[in-house]
C-alpha cells in the first residue's frame, strides 16, 4: 500500500477480508491512521457498490474514541476495538459485482491502438516499438515506469536506455506518445468521464492528468473533447 505498511486481502467461504497492518513506526495517531485507511477502502468499494454499502464487521487495534458518530457513518455499526488486527469483513458476493461505467468503445480504442503498435513494432523491428507495447500494457493503474518496462522486457534499465538512445528516442518521449495518442482517441471516441480516463492511464488524480495532457497537446482534456465531434450515442455495457 505504501512504504511501512501492508494490506492483505483474502477470502474464506462467503466472506472476504481486508487487513491493514503498519510494519514500522508511524508519525501520526495510530487511531487516525487506522480509521483513515479503512475509511478509504470502504469509500472505494461504495463508489462501485453504492452509497449504502457497509462492511459486515470492522475491527480496530486501537481503543474506541469518545465519539463514534462519524465512525459509524463511515464504516457502519458493527465495530470492535482493541482487536489483534485492523481490518474488515465483507460479503464475498460483491466480488461478482459488474462494473457499470465501462464503455465498450474504450475497449475497442485500446485494442485498436495495441494492434497498431504491434504492427508498427513488427514492421520496424525496433526496440522502441516493443517498449511502446509494454508501456500501453502497463498504463492502467500500474507502474508504467522505465524500470517496470525493462523488467518485462528482461533487460536492465541501463540497457533499455542505451537501446533507446541508439534509436534516437527516450523512454519519456515514448511514454508521452502513448499517453497522448490513447487519451486523444478515448476523448474523441467515448463519453468516458475525464476522471475515469485519468485512472485508465495510470494517473491517481484528474489534475495530474490534466496537466500532463496540456503539456502534451497544448490544451485541456475538456477543451479537446469539445473541439472534436461528439459521439452520437453513449453505449454503456456492464463488464467485469
Amino acid at each position: 500500500f505504501y512504504r511501512g505498511a501492508t494490506v492483505q486481502f483474502s477470502t474464506s467461504g462467503a466472506l472476504g477480508r481486508l487487513v491493514y497492518q503498519v510494519d514500522g513506526p508511524i508519525t501520526v495517531s495510530r487511531r487516525h491512521d487506522n480509521e483513515w485507511t479503512l475509511g478509504f477502502f470502504v469509500e472505494l468499494i461504495r463508489a462501485r457498490i453504492g452509497p449504502t454499502w457497509n462492511p459486515t464487521r470492522v475491527a480496530f487495534t486501537n481503543e474506541a474514541p469518545r465519539d463514534l458518530v462519524e465512525l459509524h457513518r463511515v464504516v457502519g455499526q458493527e465495530i470492535a476495538f482493541g482487536q489483534r488486527t485492523t481490518g474488515f469483513y465483507f460479503n464475498r458476493a460483491i466480488l461478482d459485482y459488474r462494473v457499470s461505467d465501462t464503455d465498450p468503445r474504450l475497449l475497442q480504442v485500446l485494442t485498436d491502438h495495441a494492434e497498431a503498435l504491434l504492427q508498427r513494432a513488427l514492421q520496424e523491428g525496433s526496440f522502441a516499438g516493443q517498449v511502446r507495447l509494454q508501456i500501453l500494457e502497463q498504463l492502467e493503474g500500474k507502474d508504467a515506469s522505465a524500470e517496470q518496462v525493462a523488467r518485462h522486457l528482461a533487460v536492465s534499465l541501463s540497457s533499455l536506455k542505451r537501446k533507446l538512445r541508439a534509436e534516437e528516442i527516450s523512454f519519456r518521449e515514448l511514454r508521452d506518445d502513448v499517453v497522448r495518442e490513447v487519451a486523444c482517441h478515448v476523448l474523441r471516441d467515448t463519453d468516458l468521464p475525464v476522471g475515469a480516463i485519468a485512472a485508465k492511464l495510470g494517473y491517481s488524480e484528474s489534475a495530474a492528468f490534466n496537466r500532463a495532457f496540456r503539456r502534451l497537446t497544448g490544451t485541456t482534456p475538456s477543451a479537446y473533447r469539445r473541439a472534436r465531434p461528439h459521439p452520437t450515442s453513449s453505449v454503456f455495457a456492464a463488464s467485469p
